[in-house]
Order: C-alpha cells, then structure tokens, then sequence
C-alpha cells in the first residue's frame, strides 16, 4: 500500500502557551467527499486504512490471546492439526480460522510448496506453533491507460484475508531427558512472558510449543506458550498460565504412569520446579486414614478439610494472589487438601469435624472444622491412632481420583502466633543513641549469651510439646464423644462426667493415658454399643482401671462377644449392677 500524504488544514486547539494540544495520527485520517471532487485510488485506499485502524483499536482493547479454539493437536506422531477457533492478536488483528488446518511436517515437499521453495528439514529445537495474518491477491483487473502512449496492464482485483499456520523457531534450547522433564524444565524460561513470545510477529498468536528431535516431532506441549485472551498486566496472570500448564502436564504424567502399570501418588519434586498457588492433586498422593500424603516437600505444612462445593472457586480465589511455590527453593509452605463435597454431605461432615474457628484469623471461605495435618509419607508409630480415621475413610471413598484439590494458605497470626517480626528473643533492644556507643562489659555479654541459649531452649521445647499438645486434644473425650455421636440420656451423661473426671486426672501421664485408653477402647468396641459402654468407661475410671478394661478387650476370647465380657467382669472394675443388666440384655 501507498504511504499517505496528508496534511491538516487545522491542528487543533491551542493552550496559554501556544503549544499544540492535539495528536493527528495519518493513518486515522479519511478522505473528505463533496461533489465534484476527482477521486483517486489513494482516496480510497485512505478509507480502507481508517477502517483497519479503527477496528484494531477495538481489538487492542480487548487485549490478545486466544479466545476459543485453535488446539494443536500431534496426530500419528507427525500430523500438526489445529481446530477452528478465534483469537486477538498483540497487533489488535482479529485471526479466525473456520476450519481444521492439518499438515504433515514429514512431507518437506509439501512444506517448500507453501514457502515457495525456502524449507529446510526441521533442525533438533523447539518451535512456536503459531496462527498469523495472511493477506493473498485475488483476481486480476485491467488498469487503462492514462493516455494514448501507455499501455494497457493488470493488477490484482482483490485481497483476500485469513490466516496460516506456521512454526517459528525459538531461541531457547531444547532440555535433556524425557518429554515430562523437559517440559517442567522450561517452566522458568517460559512462564516469564505472560504475553506474547518475543520471536513471534505482533500479528501473531502462539498456539503451543512443538520440540523437534533427530528430524521428527518429539512432543507438544500447550501450556507454555498458549495465553488465553486478556488485557495486558492482568493481576494473577502468572499464576493462572502456571495452573493451566500444571494441569496439562500433571495428566500426562499421570496417563504415562497409567499406561506403564505404576501407581498415582507421585512425588511432585520429582517432576515440577514449580507449583501454582492452587491446582488439583493425585487422591494417590493423599491418606487421610492414615494421616499422611507423599506429593509435597517434607517441609510443607499440609492440612487436608472438606469444603462445600460451591465455596471452592472464592477460596481459590483467595489463594490465587499469592506467590507460586517454588519447590527447589521454598523451605516451608503453608498447604491445605480440599475435599469438594455436595451441600448435604458437608453438612453431615462438618459436624464430626466440627472446630471453633480461631479467632483473629480474618475473614475466609474455608469451612470451620477440624484440619486433619497430614505428615510426609507414613507417620510415626506414635502418632498412628487418629480418632477422626472413621470419618475420613468414609469421605474419602466417594471422593473421585482427581477430585482433591490443595491451595495455598497465607500465614496467620492467629495460627503461626506470630503478629510481627521477632528479633532475636532474649535480646532486649538497645536504645537509640547517637555518636559512638557505650562500652559492653564481657558480664553483660554472658548474660545475653545466657539469656539466649534459655530462649532457644523454650523454643525448641514449645515446637517439640506443640504435636503432642495437638495430639492431646485429638483425644479428648468430648471430641471422642461427638465423633461417636453419643445418643442423649444416660450414655451421654455419662460420657460428660467421664471427660470431667479425666481432664482433672494427674499423675504421670496427666490426662493423656486415660484419654488414650478410653480411644483405642472405643476403636474395638462398634458404636452400637455405646448406651452401656459409656456408663462402664465412667465406672472403670473411677477405679483407675481403664488400661486394664483394655487389655481384657484385646484378649477375649473370639468366642465371647463384648456384651459377654464385659457382664462377666469382676468386682474390681467397679460395675453396678444397673450397668451389668444392660450388657446383658445387649448380649
């Protein structure tokens, strides 16, 4: 096209100071009509560029990416197919392709057809599959002559526009190993541009990242290149382009593991370099029944809680601001499984989780229950007995295999204790003071140093009591009793009196051995007996005799059932005769 000669008759408005105000842009100029005037086809080109312009303007503002459709596709290892769909180039140029494109990227003859003969096999790299612009001439018009002495010549009638597929190689090297670990490697390289790849024309879209090796296509990838259609500095971009290529290639390497006969619960260092803020995970990964999970760093703190279904976008909304986790670098993160469930089944699961929410920890979608904290592969004997496993277990078998999904959590005063920064306890900060400071005496010193080592020691104490501590309240026995779901009457006085009488136990164990024997008696002992179990607890703990009342259990004989046991028990457990009776007519 011609360039354009234009020149305003006025140039605007102008301020106190004489300067000019206005911005005259030519190509948004267009041609003035009146009669009379000779047109040109300068003219009418003008008008045409306008028009161009102005939509582009709109396009633009849009922003650019895809807006549906264009999915590559490598069919049969080696056919590059692409469906119909729309998207917004960086230029503000609408591309819409309304049919599948495929292309054979063996055929080089084929290929030097398309590139008029400049095509060379595929060097080992990676390539940028993209859709672009295209403007073809169409038709031919004859142009008469001006004059007697000129000739008679054709021109092009028409333009014709659309778009082309195309691959546009990359300046980034191709990564050693397998597909899935050279994919997660490029995380890093690729994930720094939320928008269009450098190499790309402005009237381009990326549509997914093709890696070529000894002259063939090795895999495609979509989510390191592919952005959906949106303005430019969009908050949270970055996390949203990680989760999209976290998903793609998460089941991927769940599919291979599949077809290879090896189990789901995968270790996610293994693989990624990094991790979105949200994003699902392996059920594999996770047991909640057994209070363990494999998939994050050991340094992680993982919690894992139902949540109603319909709360889990604004929760994941919430985690969506924060950073990525960055699992070659990042010592700790907070982590918390959610396990979507309907409206009726969280009801119902809430109330056998149910917690008082803490207070202080400002206002959040997650559901106030009970977080079941999950440790790095399998837990320490010590740490086996979980009284909420009963529960967990029936969650967790109607949970799907993709259906858990882990977001990150901010840290919270209220649950880290920590309002501020804490500079060095046991050091009392020194008063401001100007020229050079006083003098420390080497007396002073020792009792700073001392001072410290005490701090450290109550610190290291605090972190040791505090999973113990947390452990403890797992078994108290109004908690115990609320998972029972104690019917009302005297099995759940009981069950009161019970828990008053072994929170004010002492001794060397405190409250923790009563508690302990009264949850792993309940373990053996199904819930259908609760209304004469309860009233037998209270009246053997009464004789300090609830690890003995264990023991017995564990020992009976599989011909007696427990109603028959426990009627037979000796006067030493303390049973009144009332208690005996309803073990009797249980048996």
């Amino acid at each position: 096209m011609s360039d354009i000669d234009f020149q305003p008759l006025a140039l605007g408005r102008l301020n106190r100071q004489g300067g000019r105000l206005s911005s005259i842009d030519p190509r948004l100029s267009r041609t003035s009509y009146f009669d009379g005037r000779l047109l040109k086809a300068q003219d009418l080109t003008r008008d045409q560029i306008y028009l161009d312009e102005r939509a582009r303007e709109i396009g633009r503002l849009l922003g650019s990416g895809i807006a549906a459709g264009l999915t590559p596709a490598l069919r049969d290892g080696f056919r590059l197919q692409v469906s119909p769909g729309l998207a917004v180039a960086p230029s503000g140029r609408v591309l819409e392709l309304d049919r599948t494109l495929e292309v054979n990227l063996l055929d080089q003859g084929l290929i030097a057809s398309l590139n008029a003969g400049r095509s060379r096999p595929f060097r080992a790299g990676l390539y940028a599959v993209a859709v672009q612009y295209a403007e073809v001439g169409t038709g031919a018009a004859e142009a008469y002559p001006a004059d007697l002495a000129s000739q008679r010549v054709l021109r092009v009638a028409s333009f014709a526009e659309g778009v082309e597929l195309t691959l546009v190689p990359l300046t980034t090297a191709l990564p050693q190993g397998d597909d899935l670990t050279a994919r997660a490697a490029l995380v890093r390289s690729f994930m720094a541009v939320s928008g269009q790849l450098p190499e790309l024309p402005d009237e381009a879209v990326g549509l997914g990242l093709l890696a070529f090796a000894a002259g063939r296509p090795a895999w495609l990838d979509l989510g390191l290149v592919r952005r959906p259609l949106r303005p430019s500095h969009t908050p949270g971009a970055f996390q949203d382009d990680l989760a999209a290529h976290y998903q793609e290639l998460l089941a991927d390497i769940l599919e291979s593991r599949q077809a290879r006969g090896l189990p789901g619960g995968i270790v996610a260092a293994h693989v990624f370099r990094l991790l979105p803020p949200f994003g699902p995970l392996p059920k594999a990964a996770v047991d909640p029944v057994a209070g363990s999970h494999s998939f994050f760093p050991e340094g992680y703190e993982v919690a894992i809680a139902p949540v109603r279904a319909s709360d889990l976008p604004a929760i994941i909304e919430e985690s969506r601001r924060l950073p990525a986790m960055d699992l070659e670098r990042d010592q700790d993160a907070d982590v918390m499984v959610l396990v979507p469930l309907a409206e009726d089944d969280f009801a119902t699961r809430a109330r056998q989780l149910e917690a008082i929410p803490a207070a202080g920890g400002g206002p959040s979608r997650l559901p106030a229950v009970s977080p079941l904290l999950l440790r790095w592969r399998k837990p320490s004997p010590a740490f086996r007995l979980d009284t909420d496993a009963g529960v967990w277990g029936q969650i967790w078998q109607t949970v799907g295999p993709h259906d858990p999904v882990y977001v990150r959590r901010p840290p919270r005063a209220a649950e880290t204790g920590v309002g501020a920064v804490v500079l060095a306890r046991g050091f009392p900060l020194p008063p401001r003071t100007t020229g050079r400071p006083p003098a420390t005496s080497t007396a002073v010193l020792n009792k700073r140093l001392e001072a410290s080592r005490q701090a450290k020691a109550l610190a290291e104490a605090r972190v040791e009591n505090l999973e113990q501590g947390q452990y403890l309240d797992r078994l108290a026995v109004g908690h115990l009793a609320t998972l029972r779901q104690v019917p009302a009457g005297p099995a759940r006085k009981a069950a009161e009196r019970l828990a008053s009488l072994l929170d004010a136990a002492s001794g060397p164990g405190g409250p923790f051995e009563g508690r302990l024997a009264v949850a792993q008696i309940l373990m053996l002992v199904p819930p259908e007996l609760d209304t004469a179990l309860w009233p037998t607890l209270l009246e053997v703990a009464r004789q300090d005799r609830l690890a003995v009342l264990l023991e017995t259990i564990r020992r009976r004989s599989p011909d007696a059932t427990i109603p028959q046991l426990m009627a037979r028990l000796d006067v030493s457990f303390g049973l009144s005769q009332e208690t005996r009776d309803a073990w009797g007519r249980l048996g």
